[in-house]
């Protein structure tokens, strides 16, 4: 290995339990919070969960996607989605929320399928069931 050379790290968090009387209180997403900011302040390339439970992930989305809005790397304002043909997730775009928030390819596209459902108008029955399909 030459002299001067960065290893770039890897983590991966294994678990993260909340006790029962303090779930639903918002500490898991907290915890999480505090978990990306060391990992990122450790310059860790990319963050992992192994085997996340299902309530785990529904923290780790909604953490993730607020952390894309907080980035600017989506828009806080709704945008309308009227043909989902168009809105395939760009590969620049994936790479650049990798990146910056240091979430895997996966999450990366998890976090694009939670802006696009947010953008999804319910009410267009057609639309909708078309969203679902995907």
């Amino acid at each position: 290995l030459a002299r001067g050379s960065v290893f770039h790290e890897r983590a991966r968090i294994s678990q993260v339990i909340v006790s029962p009387p303090y779930q639903g209180k918002g500490h898991g997403t907290h915890l999480l919070q505090a978990i990306y900011a060391l990992l990122r302040r450790r310059q860790v390339v990319e963050i992992t969960v192994e085997d996340p439970s299902a309530g785990f992930r529904m923290i780790r989305d909604c953490v993730d996607f607020q952390n894309c809005v907080e980035s600017e790397l989506i828009p806080r304002e709704l945008v309308p989605v009227a043909d989902l043909s168009m809105v395939a997730a760009a590969p620049a775009w994936l790479a650049q929320v990798q990146s910056a928030l240091r979430i895997t390819s996966a999450q990366a596209a998890r976090v694009h399928d939670i802006n696009l459902l947010r953008n999804v108008d319910a009410s267009d029955e057609a639309l909708y069931k078309a969203f679902r399909l995907l």
